[in-house]
């Protein structure tokens, strides 16, 4: 086995919420990727690079103390080697050896060294097949679990010993990757051991619907940085936590995880509809079963808070969380549409919010290119009228 080719784990793109917490989100929609399995090693990225020897005690550890840049020239020299398509450019050369000797770098004994201007001018080319930095927006659905998502405070998990390594637990060290418990799509350590680089720059997320978001504003600085890391608290380590940091910081405990695209990123994944609100919503207590639907009528959504769903159109609340990540189906004017959705429930004993984005095929549809419908409703619950 050749040991700096990182395994990859394919991601299948859907909708999701960008969040920087539970209760204040954006729906966005991202297309297919691979992800690193775990993030890169000291033994990947020294082997690459060449540019420092490493203990081989050491050599299953992420690495730390690379900066943004030099995180970047790795993506580029690996996918050279593996004879991909490289997918960042500096003054329209992909061969980082051009890009000029003087890597920006901070560090507390020298300061900052290089010029950030310049190398703040690389670009990156998303349809490449070469490997990358994740988006923020791809680090957190595939954080989340992807389409197998679960309502987890970590990524895998809502106990930070099973699938991290944080202050709490690391004894002021990194660990060996892949130690911890993975998450739903098999990834190790998306919360914990080191904090990991994004592409995009500190700026905020558009209030709607996106594809494909990337925070890449010129006007930005710092970039992303997220997972938390085995330096600071475990909070700090939730899918939802989001930091920043300036690209030239070289800290022990930052390091990154690779990315590739599949396919054409460009192709849509399907037409916006304008939003349409469910405005009524009514409470059967009997059947413990919530109805919402818009003014129109057009759509209509069951909720069966304790029940079992027993037709097209229904969701199911499982546990007793007040808050709870439901995927079912959406009933439109009584006929059937093939669905991909996701839906938010926060409900107390006589108010209730309910928050969603689906995306809607005709039946059997192969190329899977349709409407995305949002959804919300934020009210008093009432008896379901007769």
């Amino acid at each position: 086995d050749d040991p700096t080719k990182p395994k990859m784990i394919f991601v299948e793109g859907g909708a999701f919420r960008l969040s920087t917490n539970w209760q204040n989100y954006n729906n966005g929609t991202v297309c297919s990727f691979e992800i690193g399995e775990t993030e890169v090693t000291v033994e990947q990225y020294c082997t690459i690079t060449g540019e420092i020897e490493f203990n081989e005690e050491w050599k299953n550890h992420p690495i730390s103390g690379v900066n943004w840049y030099e995180a970047v020239i790795f993506c580029n020299r690996l996918s050279m080697k593996y004879g991909y398509e490289p997918c960042y450019t500096l003054n329209g050369e992909t061969d980082p050896s051009l890009w000029g000797d003087e890597i920006p770098y901070f560090t507390e004994s020298d300061g900052n060294v290089g010029d950030m201007t310049a190398w703040n001018a690389i670009q990156c080319n998303f349809n490449a097949n070469g490997y990358r930095l994740p988006t923020d927006a791809e680090w957190c659905y595939a954080a989340q679990g992807g389409k197998k998502r679960h309502h987890t405070k970590y990524s895998g998990s809502s106990d930070i010993d099973e699938v991290g390594w944080t202050e709490e637990n690391a004894a002021r060290k990194s660990h060996e990757v892949a130690t911890k418990k993975p998450n739903h799509l098999g990834i190790y350590d998306m919360s914990g051991n080191v904090w990991e680089w994004c592409w995009d720059r500190n700026i905020f997320y558009s209030s709607e619907l996106e594809y494909n978001p990337i925070l890449s504003a010129e006007v930005a600085w710092y970039r992303v940085i997220r997972g938390g890391g085995w330096g600071t608290p475990a909070e700090y380590s939730e899918i939802t936590y989001y930091s920043t940091d300036e690209p030239d910081v070289q800290s022990w405990y930052y390091g990154f995880r690779l990315c590739r695209s599949i396919g054409e990123r460009t192709a849509a994944l399907g037409e916006k509809s304008s939003e349409k609100d469910f405005v009524h919503c009514f409470f059967d207590s009997a059947k413990d079963q919530i109805i919402l639907s818009n003014e129109s009528g057009d759509y209509k959504l069951s909720v069966w808070v304790y029940g079992t769903p027993i037709e097209y159109g229904e969701y199911q609340i499982f546990g007793s969380d007040k808050e709870t990540l439901l995927e079912g189906f959406l009933q439109e004017n009584n006929s059937s549409r093939d669905l991909k959705t996701t839906l938010f429930v926060n409900y107390s004993e006589n108010a209730i919010k309910v928050s969603g984005s689906a995306q809607l095929y005709k039946p059997n549809s192969a190329s899977k290119s349709g409407e995305i419908l949002d959804f919300s409703y934020e009210g008093t619950l009432v008896k379901l009228q007769e």
